[in-house]
């Protein structure tokens, strides 16, 4: 994604929506016209794509570019690193765009919390839609599984249970030795289990994980 980890806090909710006049001052937009559109869609405040959209093309018009690039991502914001709704941005990925534009906050750590919470979710539910940043899961999926690259191809709901079910440790490739990583965070502080914070809730992460998706053998913190 591009955001260094080291020397940056991650991104806190701070219990309350952006205020109207926050969203007003960064992307160039009268009150009034947030509050004529900002919609409720399923208990969700935001803003459909489509407005969003054309305030970017107007903005691009009247060569307004530094605020055209702030909407452009928070349009990728909503859409890729924090769905919801489809064709929907609501206030939570605005809140953690503004956190980073604003406060410096990382929105790694919530992006992965989001996506750890919707597996978690659908693995007690026993499916149904995965909302989060499915290009993460691409990623891990290429990285990881397709170590022969013949193999990406479209597959059909058959062919991909047919993978999944035929993964194993020997089929995982957990590291790949050109990161030459040698330094590994463990634990944080005291704790060797920490908490994720996304938009979608908290979920427990240990990090001694990270040990065995390094290539080295998995043994818990002292």
């Amino acid at each position: 994604m591009g955001y260094p980890m080291k020397g940056s806090k991650p991104y806190q909710y701070m219990e309350h929506y952006p205020s109207l006049k926050t969203i007003a001052e960064t992307f160039d937009i009268p009150i009034k016209e947030i509050e004529d559109n900002r919609t409720n869609k399923d208990n969700l405040i935001g803003f459909p794509i489509k407005y969003l959209e054309e305030k970017a093309i107007n903005l691009a018009r009247d060569g307004k570019w530094d605020t055209f690039m702030d909407v452009l991502a928070l349009i990728i914001y909503g859409i890729v690193l924090f769905p919801t709704i489809k064709d929907f941005v609501d206030f939570m990925a605005i809140d953690v765009f503004l956190a980073y534009k604003h406060r410096g906050e990382n929105p790694v750590p919530a992006v992965l919390a989001d996506v750890y919470c919707t597996l978690d979710f659908r693995h007690e539910k026993e499916g149904g839609l995965i909302h989060c940043c499915s290009p993460i899961l691409y990623f891990w999926f290429v990285k990881h599984i397709f170590q022969d690259m013949h193999q990406l191809k479209t597959k059909s709901k058959k062919e991909w249970a047919n993978v999944l079910a035929n993964l194993n440790e020997r089929t995982i490739q957990w590291y790949s030795r050109s990161q030459d990583i040698n330094e590994v965070i463990c634990r944080c502080g005291v704790f060797v289990d920490v908490p994720l914070m996304g938009t979608k809730g908290c979920i427990n992460y240990s990090p001694y994980v990270a040990l065995r998706q390094l290539g080295y053998p998995m043994k818990k913190p002292q």
